[in-house]
């Protein structure tokens, strides 16, 4: 495989919506909208010319409250994907790693992200595996809403533990 990381650029979106489908039909779109804005970096693993994996970087860290009031500057990893026929190969651990080099040359010193309270879960065990630590505060909960391909409105909620990495 031939792998490249980097932030998506518009005229991708098309064939990353094709390859990457989400349950919004809208999420690559809007993703890319907030990067251009400068609030985020959507990363795009690229096998060749093939997307096969995404993770978005918010710089000005998680949305949940709780972690706000505990967590100044620390960015937030969230929505790590990879494809299912290229799973177990090494690719979301190169996205994250990607996404920790680009933070630490910008002069962040840590990073968080939330993940399912599930400890046999696999992103647990791969976010476990390449350092990240629970940050002592207890569970967040996770709440998105999105709008289905069928034009009706979903919302999910999961409890999740928040888990942080030094970058120093």
């Amino acid at each position: 495989m031939n792998i490249q990381i980097r932030p998506i650029e518009k005229k991708e979106l098309g064939l990353v919506n094709l390859k990457l489908p989400q349950e919004s039909p809208s999420l690559h779109r809007r993703r890319f909208k907030e990067q251009e804005k400068g609030n985020v970096v959507y990363l795009i693993a690229w096998n060749n010319k093939t997307p096969i994996g995404h993770l978005l970087v918010r710089f000005n860290g998680a949305r949940y409250k709780k972690v706000k009031k505990y967590l100044k500057k620390c960015p937030h990893l969230e929505s790590l994907g990879v494809g299912k026929k290229v799973r177990r190969k090494g690719i979301a651990t190169k996205i994250v790693r990607k996404a920790e080099n680009m933070l630490k040359r910008k002069k962040f010193g840590k990073v968080g992200l939330a993940v399912e309270d599930n400890p046999k879960s696999a992103p647990n065990i791969l976010y476990k595996k390449i350092g990240y630590k629970d940050w002592g505060h207890g569970n967040v909960i996770d709440i998105w809403s999105f709008v289905n391909k069928r034009g009706k409105k979903i919302t999910r909620r999961e409890k999740c533990v928040y888990l942080i990495k030094n970058l120093k």
